[in-house]
């Protein structure tokens, strides 16, 4: 019972990779998101908050506030071709099994001033349509400096008595299981200006589409 109650009081397991692109890739992705101020859109949680068993996708302002690229990263192929260089790294960090045939899907995610996004899980059992997924990928990029402060990723614990928080760091990949309870902590960007914004691939890798979760 003891070690029970001690793996619920635990925080994920969790891995952070910092210099994860090359130089190049790494500047194409933030320039590609610095260029999609007219192609973000308000980003949606699944009913109203991130917990609701109604599972229509929405707007809820105080459960999320950020702004999600409508469009397809161009660069994000070549992001999951290193994501799987470190996957044997990941797998024995975070203790998750995945199928040999895996998938991957993932957006580009954009956080200004006053943005955030309260405690939730990636996936939600009974939802065929967010169960499939196995790890959870966040990949940061910004101005150098960082003219922004905050937006922390904060991991909860099984029992959300204890948490961590990681500070978004220019190209630096965190990895964590799906099923972790996190929240982005809210983002102040003094200028307003979108280039100035707290950008992140929001990114999962999960199992192959039609394949249910045991």
């Amino acid at each position: 019972m003891a070690s029970e109650q001690s793996a619920f009081s635990r925080i994920p397991a969790h891995l952070c990779i910092p210099d994860f692109l090359p130089g190049k890739l790494h500047q194409a992705m933030l320039d590609f998101m610095q260029s999609e101020e007219a192609g973000m859109e308000p980003s949606l949680v699944r009913g109203g908050v991130p917990e609701d068993a109604d599972r229509d996708r929405r707007v809820n302002a105080a459960a999320r506030r950020s702004m999600s690229s409508s469009r397809s990263c161009p660069h994000a192929d070549a992001l999951w071709d290193i994501v799987a260089e470190h996957m044997s790294h990941v797998l024995d960090t975070l203790g998750v099994v995945i199928p040999e045939n895996y998938a991957t899907e993932g957006h580009c995610v954009a956080h200004g001033d006053g943005d955030f996004f309260r405690a939730h899980r990636d996936i939600r059992r009974g939802d065929a349509r967010n169960n499939h997924r196995l790890i959870s990928l966040v990949w940061y990029a910004h101005n150098q400096p960082k003219a922004f402060s905050g937006g922390n990723l904060r991991l909860y614990a099984l029992d959300q008595k204890a948490s961590v928080d990681i500070e978004p760091q220019d190209n630096m990949a965190v990895f964590f299981p799906s099923y972790a309870m996190h929240e982005v902590r809210e983002v102040c960007v003094p200028s307003g200006a979108f280039a100035d914004r707290r950008f992140a691939y929001v990114g999962w890798v999960t199992r192959p589409s039609g394949q249910e979760a045991e």
